[in-house]
């Protein structure tokens, strides 16, 4: 299916993308697992195309149900760890249309970053790589989304550079290098801060 919209573009097949939604409410976890894999492998590959659809707007149906899943328990994750949490794929598929600034991401943008942040200590090391990720391209391209929050968010990057996952810590890293192409970078490192942020290894 990925292969057919990435060769082929979204309008080749317009029901998958529908279709993949309606299985995000299936019962049976295999279902809902492998329309996860897909839809994400989707916005990966067609982000712009999908932000672009005026036509049937997949984006106002598509950013909500991801967002539920930044609170799915997952506990049928205990059986196969290896597969990647519920909330690891919600957040993956919105990390896609940070940078693009959606009106559909833009109009839930307060509880996009309330699941960001309720994430910011999740179990699942990949989860929280990519909410770094998303903190990142957010410092980036919607800083007055951040600004309000920043003396929380310049404290999670300080213990997530330390983090003892590599992978994680040096997602955290991006961010400094972020934070200083920013006007605000004086404020938001400045004294007690950046003595501790000069010692990270």
């Amino acid at each position: 299916m990925t292969t057919i919209i990435s060769t082929g573009g979204l309008e080749t097949w317009p029901a998958v993308v529908p279709t993949l939604y309606q299985l995000l409410d299936s019962t049976d976890y295999n279902t809902l697992e492998g329309a996860f894999w897909t839809l994400e492998k989707i916005c990966e590959d067609s982000a712009q195309k999908l932000a672009a659809d005026v036509t049937n707007n997949p984006l106002t149906f598509l950013i909500p149900k991801f967002l539920q899943f930044f609170h799915h328990p997952n506990e049928e994750m205990r059986r196969m760890p290896q597969a990647g949490t519920l909330r690891l794929f919600g957040v993956l598929c919105l990390n896609h249309f940070v940078p693009l600034k959606p009106p559909a991401l833009v109009m839930h943008a307060d509880a996009h970053l309330q699941g960001l942040f309720a994430l910011a200590t999740d179990p699942d090391e990949r989860v929280k790589k990519a909410v770094c990720n998303a903190l990142v391209m957010m410092l980036e391209g919607s800083l007055e989304r951040l600004r309000p929050h920043m003396p929380q968010v310049v404290q999670y990057m300080l213990q997530t550079t330390m983090d003892e996952n590599e992978e994680v810590a040096l997602e955290a890293c991006e961010f400094w290098s972020a934070m200083c192409e920013t006007d605000m970078v004086h404020e938001a490192l400045g004294g007690p801060v950046l003595a501790q942020v000069s010692p990270l290894p």
